[in-house]
Order: C-alpha cells, then sequence, then structure tokens
C-alpha cells in the first residue's frame, strides 16, 4: 500500500510565513493537477530567485490576511447599515452601506489575486509540505473553491442589484447580503482548519507523524473553533477601523460642509463598529491563548514565558492605543453635540482609570534584570510589580477597560438627550424584552453557577478539600443575577438610571476587584481553577453589558433631544486619531499572524512535522518589526490605491458647491492642494506610527537579551561545540523559557543555571557538586557530565528541591534535540564555570543510551513500520475474509457489505485508529475493549494462595459458580475468598500471533490500513 513521506519532508518555516490563514489555494485548485499537490521526489525547499523563501510567503501571507479581513469585515456592517436604513427610512444609512460595498468590491479581486499568489509561493517555495498538506486536506480545497465561486457571485450580485431592488426587493437584497456573510464566514472556518491544524495537529500518530485521521479530524482540531471566534470577531474590528480611517482622509479632503458631515458620520460609524468587536476580542483571546495551553503546555509557556513573551508586551501596548485612542474620538465627538458638556467632567476619571489599567495591562511578570540588579531588588521578581504581571492582575484589568469603555460610549450616546422617557410610554414589549434579556442572563449565569457548585475537583485534578474555593465565584454569579433583576424592576419603576448604575457597581466589584484579588488565592491554593474564574468575569461583563444595552435604548428611546448632532465639526486631530486606530490594528494583525505562525517554532505541523531549512530559526522582535512594519505599509499604501481606483468611476453630478473630492486623492482640480497637502500629512503620519513600532522592536530586542540569540541554533558533525550549545539554549532548545543564567533567561519553572541558589556557583562547576548527591542517592559511580545529561535526558531522574517535576523530555517532540545537539548544550553548560569536555560527554552511558534510545522520526518510520506497510494488501483481504483460512477475521467483523457482526465493524477502521492500535488488536484484543463487544471476567483469590478465574455462572450468598478457561464449572466458597477482582476480556482469540505468520501478519495489517 502506498504511504505518505516522511515527516523530514514535510517541513514548515518558523516564525510567521506559513500561518496563511484565509483562501490561500484559490488559484491553484483549478491551476495545480492532483500530481503537483502530492509530489513525491523533487527538494523540500526553493529560493525565490536568490531571496529569502520565508520571507517572501511572510510577506505574501500576511497581506493576504489583511486584505481578507478586510473582505469578511465590511459586509458585517454592511448588511446590518442597510438593514437599520430600512428599518429607519433613513437614506444615508443605505448609502453608506453602499459605499462600504464599492470598497468591498474593490478590495476583493485583490484578495483573490494575493490568495493566487500565496498558494502559487506556497507550492513553488515549499513543495514536498504543501503536498503533504494537500493529501490531508484535499477534500476541503474543493469546497472551499466552489464557496469562494459563491461568495464572488453573490458579493456582484448584490451590488449590481442594488438600485434594481431599492424599492419592491429590499428584502431580498438584505437577504443576498446575509447569504454573502455566509459564505465568507464558512469560507473563513475552512482555511482556518489548515493554519490551526499546523498548531494542533489532530490525527497525527505522535511516533511517526503518519496521518491516520480523516479530513473532519484534521479539520475540527483542538484549536479550531478558538482560532475562528478570536479572527471572526478581530475582523470586525479590522474592518470597521479601516473603513473609519478612509472616512477621515476623505474628510480631510473634503470641500464641501456636506461632504464633510457625510465623512464623519461615516468614520464614527466605523469607529462604532470596531468597538463593539474590541469589547468581547479580549475574551475570545484569552479563550484561545488558554486552548493554546491545552493543546500544548510547552507551546503555551513559550507563548507568555520563553521568546514570544515580549511580543505580548508590544500586543499590550497596541490594544491599549486601541482603547485609548476609541474613548478619545469619542471624547472629541462630544464636541460636535450640543447638551454633552455635562458630562465631560467624568472623562477624567474613565482616563485615570483607562491609564491605570494599561500600566497593569503593560507590566511583565519576569522582569529583564542583570545579578546585580537581582541583588538590589531581592530576587529575580519586583516585590510589587510581580504581582501585577500575573494573569490574575491583567484579567482584572481588561474587564475594567472593557466596562470603562461601555461606559463612555453610554456618555456619549445619551449626549444630546433630555430627561428619560418614562417607561410605561415604551408599552409591553420593551418589558418583555427586558424579561428575556434578564431570563437568558438567568440561564447561562445560573447555568454556570451550577456547575461550579457541583464541580469535581478531581475533574482539575485537585484534591476534595479544594472544592471551598469553587463556591466564591459561583456566589457572585448568583449576586449579579439579583442584581440584573434589580435593575430591571427599578427601570420598571421609571428608575432605570439608578438600575444601571447599580448594576455597574455590583459588576466591577465583583468582575475586577473581588475576582482580581481572588485570582491570586486561587493562583496559590488551587491554579487549575484560574480558569474557571476568567469564565465567571467574563460572564459577569458580557451580562452588564448587554442588560444595561437594553435598558439605555428603551431610556432613551424617544426621549427630548437638548441638541442636535452637527456632522462635520469636528477637528483635523480627531480624524488623525481614526488613521492612528486604523495603523495600529493593521500592526497588531500583523504580530498576531507572526506569533500564531512562529508559536509552531521550527515544526510545519507542531511536533509533527519539522523544518530542516536554513531559515528554521525564530527572528529577533528587531526583525520582525522591521518585516510587518514593511507589510503595514504595503498594505495600507495599496489599499489606498485601490480604494482610489474604485472612486474613480462614481457618478458626478453638476453642484454649485465645489465639488467633493472623490476617491481618496481624487483628479486634479484647483481645489486639491489642500487635498493633497492632508493625504500627504496622514501619509507622513503613518510612516512615523510604523517607524515607532519599528523602533520599539530594537529596543525590546537589546533589553530582552535576544540580540545574542544565535539565528538557527542547529548543528551538525564538526559544529557540535558550546557556541553551538548556546545558540540551542537560548533558541530551538527553549531551555530559556524555565531557566536563567545570571540574570538572562526566565528562572520561574526551573533554577537558575547562573552564580545563584544554595550553592552559588554556576552550573559547570554545580554539576560536580550535584553528581556527588546523585552517586550517595544511587550507589552508582556519577560523574558532573553525567549529572548534566541525565538532568536533560532524564529529567524526572532528579528534581532540585523546591520545583516541580514538570520538565519535558527534549529528545521528543515538540523540542526533539537531537543526539549532538543535545551533545552541544551540555558543552555549553559545561563552560558556565566548569571544564569542557567532549570525550566525557561521549563516554558517558546517559549519552550511550540517548543515542541507542532515540531513534529520529524517520528512523522511527523505516524500523518500526517499513515490515507492515509493506505488506500485501491483496492478500491481506483475502486472509481476512476467508472463514476457514488462520485469520478468518469476517466470521465476527463487518467490512462493507460482508462478514459478521460479532465484533466492531472494521470498514473505517484505519480513519479513526492508528496502526499500533490494530496490531494491538490483533495480537493483544483484551488491551483495550471496545465497549458492547466485551465480557467480564471475575478473578478469585483464595485463602490458599491460589487464582481461580472465569465467568460467573451462578452466585448466592454463600457460594459463586465460576465457569473457566476449560469450560470446567468450579463451585467456591465466599467464605474461603479473600480477594475478588473483575476485568473486561475481548472474545477475540488471543492466539494470533501463533496462528498467523509474520507474513500473514504483514498482509492483513496492510488490508487493515486501506480502510479509510
Amino acid at each position: 500500500m502506498k504511504r505518505r513521506r516522511r515527516s523530514q519532508e514535510i517541513p514548515k518555516s518558523r516564525g510567521g510565513c506559513l500561518d496563511w490563514g484565509k483562501g490561500c489555494l484559490i488559484l491553484s485548485l483549478l491551476l495545480f493537477p492532483s500530481l503537483l499537490f502530492a509530489q513525491e521526489g523533487g527538494e523540500a525547499y526553493r529560493s525565490f530567485f536568490g531571496l529569502n523563501p520565508r520571507l517572501v510567503v511572510w510577506i505574501v501571507a500576511e497581506l493576504h490576511l489583511m486584505y481578507a479581513a478586510f473582505v469578511l469585515g465590511v459586509p458585517l456592517f454592511a448588511v446590518i447599515v442597510e438593514y437599520i436604513g430600512k428599518r429607519t427610512g433613513d437614506p444615508k444609512y443605505d448609502r453608506l452601506a453602499r459605499e462600504f460595498t464599492r470598497l468591498l468590491l474593490a478590495a476583493f479581486s485583490t484578495t483573490a489575486a494575493l490568495g493566487g499568489l500565496l498558494a502559487f509561493t506556497l507550492f513553488g517555495l515549499y513543495p514536498k509540505f504543501m503536498g503533504y498538506l494537500t493529501q490531508i486536506f484535499h477534500k476541503s480545497y474543493y469546497v472551499y473553491a466552489l464557496l469562494f465561486f459563491a461568495e464572488g457571485f453573490t458579493l456582484y450580485l448584490y451590488y449590481y442589484s442594488w438600485d434594481r431592488l431599492q424599492e419592491k426587493g429590499k428584502g431580498f437584497h438584505i437577504f443576498l447580503g446575509i447569504l454573502l456573510n455566509v459564505w465568507g464566514t464558512v469560507l473563513m472556518l475552512i482555511a482556518n482548519s489548515w493554519a490551526s491544524f499546523m498548531m494542533s495537529p489532530a490525527g497525527v500518530d505522535q511516533e511517526t507523524g503518519a496521518f491516520l485521521g480523516s479530513t473532519w479530524a484534521a479539520v475540527a482540531n483542538p484549536l479550531w473553533i478558538p482560532l475562528a471566534i478570536h479572527r471572526f470577531i478581530a475582523n470586525i474590528a479590522f474592518g470597521g477601523l479601516i473603513a473609519g480611517a478612509y472616512a477621515a482622509v476623505r474628510f480631510l479632503g473634503a470641500t464641501s460642509e456636506t461632504e464633510k458631515a457625510h465623512y464623519d458620520w461615516m468614520g464614527y460609524v466605523g469607529n462604532f463598529v470596531a468597538i463593539a468587536a474590541l469589547i468581547p476580542l479580549p475574551f475570545a483571546g484569552y479563550y484561545l491563548g488558554r486552548e493554546v495551553y491545552s493543546a500544548s503546555p510547552v507551546m503555551g509557556n513559550n507563548m507568555m514565558g520563553g521568546a514570544f513573551s515580549w511580543t505580548f508586551i508590544i500586543q499590550a501596548i497596541l490594544i491599549g492605543i486601541l482603547f485609548i485612542g476609541a474613548n478619545y474620538y469619542l471624547w472629541i465627538g462630544m464636541g460636535r453635540i450640543a447638551g454633552a458638556e455635562r458630562y465631560l467632567k467624568y472623562i477624567k476619571y474613565i482616563n485615570l482609570i483607562l491609564l491605570i489599567c494599561f500600566a497593569v495591562w503593560l507590566t511583565p511578570h519576569n522582569l529583564p534584570l542583570s545579578a546585580a540588579e537581582q541583588l538590589a531588588i531581592g530576587g529575580q521578581y519586583h516585590p510589587v510589580l510581580k504581582w501585577l504581571g500575573l494573569m490574575s492582575a491583567k484579567n482584572a484589568v481588561v474587564n475594567f477597560i472593557i466596562l470603562s469603555t461601555f461606559f463612555s460610549f453610554l456618555l456619549y450616546r445619551r449626549a444630546n438627550k433630555g430627561r428619560p422617557r418614562p417607561f410605561a410610554e415604551q408599552g409591553t414589549p420593551a418589558r418583555v424584552v427586558l424579561l428575556v434579556v434578564g431570563g437568558v442572563c438567568l440561564l447561562f449565569l445560573g447555568a454556570y453557577a451550577y456547575s461550579l457548585f457541583t464541580l469535581d475537583p478531581a475533574t482539575l485534578e485537585l484534591s476534595p478539600d479544594k472544592a471551598r474555593y469553587f463556591l466564591f465565584p459561583g456566589l457572585l454569579l448568583i449576586l449579579e443575577i439579583i442584581t440584573i433583576f434589580v435593575a430591571i424592576w427599578l427601570t420598571f419603576r421609571d428608575r432605570g438610571l439608578l438600575g444601571q448604575g447599580l448594576l455597574f457597581a455590583v459588576t466591577v466589584t465583583s468582575a475586577v476587584f473581588a475576582l482580581g484579588i481572588y485570582g491570586f488565592v486561587i493562583m496559590e491554593k488551587a491554579n487549575p481553577f484560574l480558569r474557571n474564574i476568567a469564565v465567571t468575569q467574563f460572564l459577569l461583563v458580557i451580562s452588564c453589558l448587554v442588560v444595561n444595552t437594553f435598558i439605555d435604548i428603551f431610556l432613551f428611546q424617544g426621549a427630548e433631544v437638548v441638541g442636535g448632532i452637527q456632522w462635520g465639526k469636528m477637528p483635523a486631530r480627531s480624524q488623525y486619531v481614526l488613521v492612528l486606530l486604523c495603523v495600529t490594528v493593521v500592526i497588531l494583525m500583523g504580530l498576531m499572524g507572526y506569533i500564531r505562525s512562529g508559536l509552531r517554532e521550527d515544526w510545519h505541523v507542531y511536533a509533527i512535522m519539522q523544518d530542516t531549512s536554513p531559515e528554521a530559526y525564530t527572528p529577533t522582535m528587531a526583525y520582525m518589526t522591521r518585516v510587518v512594519g514593511g507589510i503595514v505599509l504595503l498594505f495600507l499604501g495599496s489599499i489606498a490605491f485601490v480604494f482610489w481606483l474604485s472612486g474613480l468611476g462614481e457618478h458626478r453630478s453638476p453642484s454649485p458647491t465645489p465639488l467633493p473630492v472623490r476617491g481618496g486623492l481624487g483628479n486634479a482640480t484647483p481645489e486639491q492642494g489642500g487635498t493633497h497637502r492632508s493625504f500627504l500629512g496622514v501619509v507622513i503620519f503613518t510612516v512615523v506610527v510604523v517607524l515607532a513600532f519599528a523602533y520599539l522592536g530594537e529596543v525590546l530586542t537589546r533589553i530582552s537579551g535576544e540580540a545574542s540569540r544565535g539565528a538557527g541554533g542547529r548543528v551538525a558533525g564538526e559544529a557540535v561545540t558550546p557556541a553551538a550549545g548556546e545558540a540551542l539554549f537560548w533558541g530551538k532548545g527553549n531551555c530559556y523559557t524555565c531557566h536563567s543564567i545570571g540574570g538572562r533567561g526566565s528562572a520561574i519553572r526551573g533554577p537558575n543555571l547562573g552564580e545563584t541558589g544554595p550553592l552559588h556557583l554556576p552550573i559547570g562547576a554545580r554539576s560536580v557538586e550535584r553528581a556527588r548527591e546523585r552517586a550517595g542517592q544511587t550507589g552508582k559511580p556519577f560523574t558532573a557530565t553525567d549529572y548534566l545529561l541525565e538532568s536533560l535526558v532524564e529529567p524526572g531522574a532528579y528534581v532540585v528541591q523546591g520545583y516541580n517535576n514538570i520538565m519535558p523530555v527534549i529528545w521528543k517532540p515538540p523540542i526533539a534535540l537531537k543526539p549532538e545537539e543535545i551533545k552541544a548544550v551540555v558543552l555549553y553548560l559545561q563552560s558556565q564555570g566548569g571544564t569542557v569536555d567532549g570525550k566525557a560527554i561521549d563516554a558517558s552511558p546517559f549519552f550511550q543510551q540517548l543515542k541507542a534510545t532515540t531513534p529520529t522520526t524517520e528512523t522511527r518510520v523505516v524500523e518500526a513500520w517499513k515490515p507492515y506497510l509493506s505488506g500485501d494488501p491483496e492478500r491481506g483481504k483475502r486472509l481476512f475474509f476467508d472463514l476457514g483460512g488462520p485469520a478468518g477475521c469476517a466470521v465476527c467483523h463487518k467490512v462493507g457489505e460482508q462478514g459478521g457482526m460479532v465484533g466492531p465493524e472494521l470498514t473505517k477502521i484505519a480513519a479513526i485508529q492508528s496502526p499500533q492500535y490494530i496490531l494491538e488488536s490483533i495480537l493483544e484484543p483484551s488491551k483495550v475493549v471496545v465497549p458492547g463487544y466485551g465480557f467480564t471476567v471475575t478473578s478469585l483469590t483464595l485463602q490458599d494462595g491460589r487464582v481461580i478465574t472465569g465467568t460467573v455462572k451462578a452466585e448466592d450468598e454463600t457460594t459463586i459458580e465460576v465457569v473457566d478457561a476449560q469450560g470446567q464449572v468450579q463451585k467456591i466458597a465466599k467464605a474461603v475468598v479473600v480477594e475478588r477482582g473483575k476485568q473486561e476480556r475481548s472474545p477475540m482469540p488471543d492466539n494470533f500471533s501463533q496462528r498467523l505468520t509474520v507474513q500473514d501478519l504483514h498482509d492483513l495489517l496492510a488490508f487493515l490500513l486501506t480502510l479509510k
């Protein structure tokens, strides 16, 4: 049977180049034959006209992702705006929706072209990897291609039928917009499965790297839905801010008050949409991060405590800019609303909250300190700031930022409103809606509270006494439910403002302060429960936002207006805020794309298919920010050009006023000198922001110690040196994730290997003392080199006092260091105060054992499975269905329409089980018994030491009758039974190792592996 190529032929470029996301195989599905998809020979890697292939793919992939995010996000709020226009009868909403769609139309073809370019570069530069991925996902490619055509046709029908369906067919036109969003969302889900599979592969044999599952198993991998939720919400914010920046540029270049008013309003809508998406986005990000930890603790540790931890400092800065900037824009916008002055006094308090929370959000737990600095503050951690760097503090401030931003928006919303309208005037529908909203909150909050009250600590690997820690968050959920209904009751009594304030106060107290502080207790006493604390905070905040939104709608629906909104009366700085938000979100998308892809480190598919290209290393933050900054400028420049092109075809009607500027840059007219200057100002401002981002990467690279990290950390042959070991320690080996050497690294989970600890010796010298301890403990000779090697290859054999046994086995995936790489690391550790001695490493029994027991992936495939995979499946099929033959499997098992039903059906067995499982089921059938297909064997240990096994035939109060394996019935007095046990056994014979020859077994297994 033909098998997939081995893992060394299926690599992945590290650090952001292949996290290609949505839509990368659009054109290739039509232009690449299946033979090319599954290439068996040739090169694994190619260059791009001598250029770095990873950099090429990185740039094209990010550009495609950014355009795709815009193409997905814009239709969502375009159809919502059109629906609002239909309901209100206000034509400006319909005009805005149409303008959004025109921008979408211009960007759609560019997105498709970039998707095709990405497909060509991926297949051209990484043929073996793409061949492997296509073997797994080719069925989804066909569905994707069909859906892409459906999306394209629906988009064009939606846009070009706008006038025809304006009157009688408006409902159908909105349906087309909804359908367009459905196609786009499904396309995103399919493409997300390709990216998330590379982070958390499913259906893959961990030992051999062979794919054993179905296409659906690969699609529905652990990170598929978390990544999809995060991207879906982020794309909405992205699209809104792009549209807002477009409106800002048009506003700055407008030559009429009407045009300014329109684009001021358009910018406000874009910012509003972005805020609506930004509020739940941190929750989605936390959910994704949590699932990354669950999928791979090593990946999670590296994300928050390793090479990528400092990138999250940059992320925090960017997120802070988004929230503070969005609030600042709202506050400036109050200047265009008469009557808003009465709320301006609250702005300074909201701003103070945002700045304090932003500072906490930025604070790292582990500071990059030198040895002298550590001595000055008394350790690796600052005595105060260390608490602010923990997730409990960060979860608290994020919730506070969200609540403050929502409160800021409510102030803006009611800025020109007078007294609230009496609730009784809203009628029965308002009462019903509020009660339904309260009921939904009761359902979700109550259900989760009940789950906390009944949670079994064992499911979190906690002792039973830890259950008391589950009660407090559950009680806070009950308090929130009570507060929600009190707030609704107060609203019914025309005290809605008091109800809103009460709900805000209780939510802030519970989600921010109570659970924020309680989180520190949980981190110490019941750490696994911290996830549940975060979910509780999320439910408290979301329920507050939802209920207060509906209360606010009914309070001010139809209320008196104390002042109108003067659209267009905004200072230029407000438009530069919109531009800043746009540039920030584009940078953030580039940064997160780098993190998502880079977390796989030097694996194409994490822990399964290793990258063996020269570019397989994690770039420094300085390099990353330069590349991402360049991509941002390319994207913004290209999309501005695309929007300008789309504006060339706008219809112009004569007007007595100066012609409004169209298409961003517009056509050359005498009035446009100001337009060009405004556009130039935006360009300069954008470049300055991007340069600041690149400079931040340079600074963090210097202070984090990244600058001294080796590029690749690969060793081979004569390159096994302490220098190579240093590159591995601070690179591919991820040792710095848990260990420090002096003031460099992250000594959080493991000992500091510098001159610290009770021995005050660097690891090279310390290993001599530790070797003496190990010799005394084991009674065997132990050298310093033996101690270092044992610590690396058998980390659980000796654990330094005060630390937990959590170090991964570094010669297994996902780190998967080779013996010569481990030798280089030991040489580096020896150089830290000890004697560098490569011969001692070669002579160590631990190193000899390592070389004998750590075959490479390709060796495992060849040696362990090649004999079985080389069997004759046709002969195996005959053995399976030959009822009188040595196997006779069809007597009990069914394949297709043939066979018996005594045992489980095997029609798709190879699609759901690994070769190991199938082989063990043949040779050791009772090792794992499929539920419903076994029988219980009773084991009786008697007073005289005999053990009787068999099935129970009869039993009463004094005796038990057992039928043994020979069919003999034995009657045993219960008084002589000292122990009784049960075991599930399979009726399948366990002597196939004697009944089948080796060739029979190989042939039979080869046939079974074709059943997919």
